[in-house]
């Protein structure tokens, strides 16, 4: 059987050929999110290193960016191409393994929500790990359906693979969590909660 970590192993080393992001989008993203200077940010399924230098640019020198990767493959090429970051730090685990707890100002999950086995567990997880006051997105520079769409195509389990609807997110608001944002348009899907 083939597992998720199996998928992205085998993916790696074509990925940045195959898989494109637009630069535009990001960069809203990264602006409803709202990271400033000297933040210290939680990249979460960083692959190869997509959002490294979007990061760096808001985040500056004084910022500190983790990148965590369940993919050893991911992680060893994201690693040689930002070597020069002093200010970021690659970690090849799954992250609810972290143990960080109440440390980060943002966390971002772009691209990855569908991957995770146990969303509602990894949320928690994730909550656990921010800051109180600091803020978790979930982002794709695509809509819901189009990423779904997407993934029915693939082989298993990425197949398996979905991202569910914003009144998923809205059921799973608590007293620790609220959602301050929530997009699903045909350019993005965007969620943003703070930690209260």
């Amino acid at each position: 059987m083939i597992y998720t970590k199996d998928y992205f192993e085998n993916m790696a080393q074509k990925w940045d050929e195959i898989v494109k992001h637009n630069k535009d989008k990001i960069e809203a993203i990264l602006d409803m999110i709202g990271i400033k200077e000297g933040s210290c940010v939680l990249d979460v399924g960083c692959g190869t290193g997509v959002l490294v230098e979007y990061l760096q640019k808001r985040t500056g020198q004084k910022g500190k960016i983790f990148c965590v990767d369940i993919s050893e493959k991911m992680i060893e090429i994201a690693k040689s191409k930002y070597k020069n970051f002093s200010n970021v730090t690659f970690i090849n685990d799954d992250v609810n393994n972290l143990k960080f707890k109440d440390y980060f100002d943002f966390i971002i999950c772009y691209s990855v929500f569908p991957h995770f086995e146990d969303k509602r567990k990894t949320l928690l997880h994730l909550t656990s790990m921010l800051k109180k006051g600091g803020y978790l997105a979930i982002a794709h520079s695509q809509s819901r359906k189009a990423i779904n769409d997407l993934h029915k195509n693939l082989a298993y389990p990425i197949n398996t693979h979905l991202l569910p609807g914003i009144n998923y997110f809205k059921l799973l608001s608590s007293k620790k969590l609220a959602i301050l944002k929530s997009v699903d348009d045909s350019d993005k899907y965007v969620v943003i909660f703070k930690k209260i």
